[in-house]
């Protein structure tokens, strides 16, 4: 972190959309996801995250949450969609 860092966020009771507050928490996620090399950085950076957004009044349920939700989808079994072309087939029918 850069020496002038000094873990101001928004507020939780701040009068901005809850949009926002979601999307603070999980692009923070996000970003600690991205620069990780290991689960180990990964957990410290989520512990960092956690404390200053409690420092910003952030309820700790909130943050679990959305952290829930963020690793459920990163690590969830997807459904893999077909992507092979399909052959156009043309039927022509008798006009009576």
């Amino acid at each position: 972190r850069k020496p002038t860092y000094t873990g101001l966020t928004t507020k939780f009771d701040s009068y901005v959309p809850n949009k926002y507050k979601h999307n603070l928490v999980s692009i923070l996620i996000y970003r600690a996801f991205k620069i990780s090399k290991n689960y180990f950085i990964f957990h410290k950076e989520i512990e960092f995250i956690t404390n200053i957004l409690l420092k910003n009044g952030f309820p700790l349920h909130y943050i679990q949450n959305i952290t829930k939700k963020y690793l459920n989808k990163l690590f969830s079994n997807k459904i893999p969609t077909l992507t092979a072309p399909k052959d156009i087939v043309y039927v022509k029918l008798p006009s009576v």
